[in-house]
């Protein structure tokens, strides 16, 4: 993998490259099977990853807006869903779990401190 800004990383079986296109920032990381598949059978695995990760990639699989404040860069957050669960439904969960409001309003996501 060549990055926009001259970095480049080779990539092994069993690893996962995350690329901050804004920091420029390469994270990389051992991936599980289930983690490397999950994207293929539709389902959603978030593994040590923060809120607004989190928000940014429901965005774009449910073609919504993200609308929030600065989020918490603290916290990250582990949860797995099933392919045939509801916006609605993950954004629940995620409320429960965090100190922020999640909610589905037309066609955005809103985040908002509890």
């Amino acid at each position: 993998i060549n990055t926009p800004v001259g970095h480049s990383q080779v990539l092994v079986p069993g690893q996962q490259l995350s690329f901050n296109h804004r920091t420029s920032q390469i994270n990389l990381r051992q991936a599980s099977g289930e983690e490397a598949s999950a994207w293929k059978d539709g389902n959603l695995i978030f593994t040590d990853m923060k809120l607004v990760e989190i928000v940014v990639i429901l965005s774009r699989r449910f073609n919504l807006i993200p609308v929030h404040s600065p989020l918490d860069t603290d916290t990250e957050y582990t949860v797995k869903f099933a392919k045939d669960e509801s916006i609605e439904h993950i954004l629940s969960v995620l409320s429960e779990m965090s100190n922020y409001t999640l909610n589905r309003e037309g066609d955005t996501i809103t985040v908002a401190p509890k």
